[in-house]
């Protein structure tokens, strides 16, 4: 399914197709109907006009059928009900998700790795001139800061510096 998409919408990559295929699956499974909108657009990664050509390709395939239309948030969406056989090819578009998901602790994995300061309420420390403070209390516990380029970073992200 995701490769003839694929051929219908080249300028989809198929991460994309996948994202919209899982959500329409998990949309259908959970409310019975699935609402679409081309403002979901950004959602996907992709314009307002390729998320239509995409509804209107599933509407003239008879894989949706409008149901009704909903008014949210002063936004329209149309509502959709799934036809049998794309339902079932639904069922072939098995969900990507890990099972074990490991948490990192910043504060442990910086401790362990690079040489800290610890000043009032931070840990302030350095990798390849680079500074970094993680605060130890406040809204943004825990979480590692990058003071030249005024962001939050990912721990993860300091092994690719090196």
């Amino acid at each position: 399914m995701i490769l003839e998409l694929q051929d219908i919408f080249p300028k989809f990559s198929e991460q994309k197709i996948w994202k919209i295929l899982l959500t329409i699956k998990a949309r259908n499974k959970t409310y019975w109907v699935i609402g679409l909108s081309r403002l979901e657009a950004t959602r996907f990664g992709i314009s307002e006009r390729q998320m239509q050509n995409f509804i209107n390709y599933l509407r003239n395939s008879k894989a949706i059928k409008k149901v009704r239309m909903a008014y949210t948030n002063g936004f329209k969406c149309n509502v959709y009900s799934v036809s049998k056989w794309f339902s079932e090819g639904l069922e072939e578009v098995k969900d990507f998700v890990r099972k074990v998901f490991e948490y990192i602790n910043p504060t442990e994995y910086v401790k362990s790795r690079f040489t800290v300061k610890k000043e009032g309420g931070k840990l302030k420390f350095k990798v390849n001139w680079n500074r970094y403070i993680i605060h130890l209390r406040g809204n943004f516990k825990d979480v590692i800061y990058d003071v030249w380029n005024n962001c939050i970073i990912n721990p993860l992200k300091l092994w690719k510096i090196l």
